[in-house]
Order: C-alpha cells, then sequence, then structure tokens
C-alpha cells in the first residue's frame, strides 16, 4: 500500500542537510542499516518529519510541511542517493510516495525511486513520566555550552565525567564541566527552576546539538529518566533527542570550590595575561609544559616565567597586576603559583570579560578565575584550575 505527499524540494534538502550529521555513526555489533537510513514520519496533509540517529543514542528531527495528501506512517529510506538526489533537483513542488520496498520521488522532469526498509520498526519513545521541563534561551544555552565543554573529560574511564552538567536543585540552573584537574562552574541566575533534578549531556551530543540548534528563539528542555529532549521554537521546527549519563554519579563539584573570602584577589587584564602566556607556552617544556607565575605584590606585578631544558628556551615577561590584602585569609599570599601553559590559556580564552580577578590561596591548591565586575542578573561563571608542582631548577 502505498502512501503519497507532496512537498517542497528546498525545505526538504534543507531539512535533510540539517539532520545529516547524526545518521552513519554505529557501533560495533549494532544493526548499521538503520544508522544509514534517513527515517521519514507522515502526518497527514500536516507535515513530514525528517529523522536521524546514531549508535550512541543521539537523534536529530525537522518538521517539513506539506501541501496534502498522506497517511501515518512511518518509513527508512536509505541516505547517500537520497541526499545527492535532493540536492540536485531544482526548487519546486514534488511527489514523494512511499511505497513497500522502494521511495518514488516525482518531479516535473521525471521520477526517481530510492530502497526502502521494511524490516525495521520504530523505536518507542520511553514511556514514563517527565521528570521536569526547562525553558531556556538559545544564545544563553549555546553561550553555557561554549563556556563549559571545553573542560569535559574525554576519558572514557571517566566517563560519567564526559559531558556539561545540568543541576536545578536549589531553584535555579547550575552548569558545570571537569576532567579532574580544570573545573568550570555557571550558576545561571536568571533561569529559575521548580524541580530538583540533574542530567548530563555527553560530548558527542553537544556536538550534534551545536551544529543543529538555530542562532536565536527558545529552547524547551524535556528531562525523563535516562533520555533529553530539546524542541526549538514553532519557526524551526527541530527536535534533538540524546541519552544522559547515569544519574548520580556526577563528582560533588561543589566541595572543591573554595569561598572567595579566605583568598587573595589578584586584579588582571585578560587579554594581557592570555598573550603573556601564549608566548610562554612556547618557550616551555613541551612534556610539562609548566608556566610559573611569580607574585610580585610589592612592585603590582606578575612574572611568566617558563624552561625548555631539551631544547635550551626560556622566557621572562612581566604584566600588571593589582593586589588586595584579605585579612581573612588564613595564609600568606604565595610567591609562585605553577599552571599547565595549555590549560591555563584555554581558561583565559573563554572567559567572557577583559577585567579579571585571579583568587589564590597557596601554591599547591586549585585557584580560581572568574570576571571582577558583573551585576546580580549576570551569570555567575568561574573556572578553577589545578595548581601544578614547581622544582627547584623551574
Amino acid at each position: 500500500m502505498s502512501n503519497t505527499v507532496i512537498t517542497d524540494s528546498a525545505k526538504l534538502r534543507a531539512a535533510i542537510n540539517l539532520v545529516s550529521p547524526c545518521r552513519g555513526k554505529f557501533k560495533p555489533g549494532q544493526n548499521m542499516d538503520i544508522f544509514l537510513c534517513y527515517m521519514f514520519k507522515v502526518i497527514p496533509d500536516v507535515r513530514l518529519t525528517v529523522l536521524t540517529m546514531d549508535g550512541h543514542g543521539n537523534c536529530i528531527a525537522k518538521e517539513v510541511p506539506i501541501e496534502r495528501g498522506g497517511e501515518h506512517g512511518t518509513y527508512y529510506v536509505y541516505g547517500p542517493k537520497l541526499k545527492k538526489l535532493l540536492n540536485l533537483i531544482p526548487n519546486e513542488p514534488i511527489q514523494i510516495t512511499f511505497m513497500h520496498s522502494q521511495v518514488e520521488i516525482k518531479t516535473a522532469r521525471g521520477e526517481y525511486y530510492i530502497a526502502v526498509l521494511d524490516t525495521l520498526q520504530e523505536e518507542a519513545k520511553e514511556s514514563v513520566e517527565i521528570k521536569g521541563k526547562l525553558r531556556l534561551e538559545i544564545p544563553d544555552f549555546r553561550k553555557w555550552l561554549k563556556y563549559t565543554s571545553f573542560c569535559a573529560s574525554i576519558d572514557e574511564i571517566r566517563q560519567q565525567m564526559c559531558g556539561v552538567h545540568f543541576d536545578t536543585s536549589g531553584g535555579h540552573l547550575q552548569i558545570a564541566a571537569t576532567d579532574g584537574k580544570l573545573l568550570t562552574h555557571i550558576d545561571a541566575v536568571s533561569v529559575e527552576t521548580d524541580f530538583d533534578d540533574n542530567f548530563t549531556i555527553p560530548n558527542n551530543s553537544i556536538k550534534y546539538l551545536s551544529r543543529s540548534l538555530p542562532e536565536t528563539g527558545m529552547l524547551d528542555v524535556e528531562i525523563y529518566q535516562k533520555i533529553i529532549e530539546f524542541t526549538t521554537g514553532a519557526e524551526n521546527n527541530r527536535t534533538f533527542i540524546t541519552n544522559s549519563l547515569e544519574r548520580g554519579l556526577y563528582p560533588n563539584y561543589k566541595a572543591v570550590i573554595p569561598s572567595e573570602e579566605v583568598l587573595w584577589p589578584v586584579k588582571l587584564n585578560r587579554r594581557e595575561l592570555h598573550s603573556a602566556a601564549q608566548r610562554a607556552s612556547l618557550m616551555a617544556s613541551d612534556i610539562s609544559n609548566l608556566i610559573v607565575l611569580s607574585l610580585l605584590a610589592k612592585d603590582n606585578k606578575i612574572r611568566l616565567s617558563s624552561k625548555n631544558h631539551d631544547e635550551d628556551t626560556e622566557c621572562q615577561e612581566t604584566i600588571d597586576a593589582q593586589y588586595t590584602h584579605n585579612d581573612a585569609a588564613n595564609e600568606q599570599c604565595p610567591d609562585r603559583l605553577g599552571f599547565h601553559g595549555r590549560r591555563l590559556i584555554s581558561v583565559l580564552y573563554h572567559l567572557p570579560a577583559d577585567d579579571i580577578t585571579m583568587f589564590v590561596k597557596n601554591s599547591y591548591e586549585p585557584t580560581v578565575f572568574r570576571p571582577s565586575n558583573r551585576k546580580e542578573d549576570d551569570d555567575k561563571i568561574l573556572y578553577l584550575l589545578m595548581n601544578m608542582r614547581i622544582c627547584d631548577d623551574d
């Protein structure tokens, strides 16, 4: 039995190109056919939903309006030929007929036939109660992913840390990511929530989200027990579904963030420190990439230094800094701090302000970096960077 719909080739082409990044990636032992196909879901006289999925549990969907026709149905169409064919068809109305083993694409110039899989059944959506909902502005969501995702672990042994963690406890949204040596934390004070839950978006899902989300609009997030569904507004009609990493296994990152009241604040210009750190990292050891920051409090300066004994290179550079005495600090301001150069550069690159403050306690406990000036309704963002041990000859 056939199922015929009429739609616009340009809109269908745009949908196919949008969802394509999620097609064709599967794990050994999985049924590869389903991951090489585009799935079409027909809603009569309303829309045609184009969907792809990969072997990691990610799914991207885009709705295409249809002019008329069609019956309820789901079809799996082999992908490579379909995408190439649509890119060669001019912008015009096309008739699509889904049959038992083929799909017919009919234009004013001719008819084209592509194979359809008839042995696959649509996987049922998780039939459990929604645990919570969030409504976010897409520019804010994209910004949070940019500021955090580079900190997430890529070590499969630490799989629970291989993603960006969202926590709605405490009445508002908090976002974090860490690899055990670098932590980022965002307190999104403007986003209030009425449910207490947490979920982690895996690294590979973040890549798809960044590609498929529009630049503007609203994003509706529905949290289930094992999956997260992201849906954009009516003007975009895009849906992204991903697995969430197992709940309850994410490290208690809040326990390692120190109180700023007992730290020594040092104000710096982000651009100046970032540029100096790039030069120092270039001259540092290829193995340790250690950069030493000497805190010259009396002169309101910081000296950056690095060495590479194998290549006989060395760097000494001084920049301006502003030190503030803190009577509440229970330790003296340290003389030197050691950081991994590339991690320090990444932190300075992503900090969203030029005036920043570095909060230090001693030479062996983590150092906090955050913007110096922030308003009450601004997102509270900070980076926590582990210090490196400094040897006598560094």
